[in-house]
This record gives structure tokens, C-alpha cells and sequence, in this order.
């Protein structure tokens, strides 16, 4: 099976001799260290956007009078996504 990066990386620089296709062991060390910082990243904007959104969520619900808002607004948004599906018609034919 050929390795499809040496070939990219051949394409790219234009260059054919064999120190083109060389990868430097120090590669796999940069991308686990890489890879970690994206993952460890991703959960941390990830859990601050959840908690956020419970506790602004919780809040939110905890209050009749915001409630009762949310609950006409959700309604309204409903009732305008159905009237847009009603007549909205058929796609043209081309």
C-alpha cells in the first residue's frame, strides 16, 4: 500500500528525490501533544458553553413571568414556521 502522504508532499514541493518523502521522528511526539491540547481545548469551551446555557436555562424557567414569555414566543415561532410551510408551494421544475 503506498503512502499517500509522501506522495502529497511530493506533489507539493516538486520535488522527487528520496529526502522528500522523509518524516522526522519528532512528528508523532508534536502531533500527540497537538492532538491533546485540541481535545483538552474542545471539552473546556464545551463544558463552559453547557454550564452557561443550564444555568441561564434554569433561571430562565425559574421565573413565571419569563416563562410564560417563552412559552408565547415558542408558540408564535410555531404558528409562523407552520404558515410558511402552508405557502410555501411547490419547488420549480427546471
Amino acid at each position: 500500500m503506498p503512502e499517500y502522504s509522501g506522495v502529497i508532499r511530493v506533489a507539493i514541493s516538486g520535488r522527487t528525490s528520496s529526502d522528500a518523502l522523509h518524516v522526522s521522528p519528532a512528528v508523532a511526539p508534536q502531533m500527540l501533544v497537538l492532538g491533546t491540547m485540541l481535545v483538552c481545548l474542545g471539552v473546556l469551551s464545551d463544558g463552559t458553553y453547557a454550564l452557561v446555557a443550564a444555568g441561564a436555562g434554569n433561571k430562565l424557567r425559574s421565573a413565571a413571568r419569563t416563562r410564560r414569555r417563552l412559552e408565547k414566543v415558542s408558540g408564535g415561532v410555531f404558528v409562523g414556521l407552520g404558515l410558511v410551510a402552508a405557502f410555501a408551494g411547490e419547488p420549480r421544475q427546471s
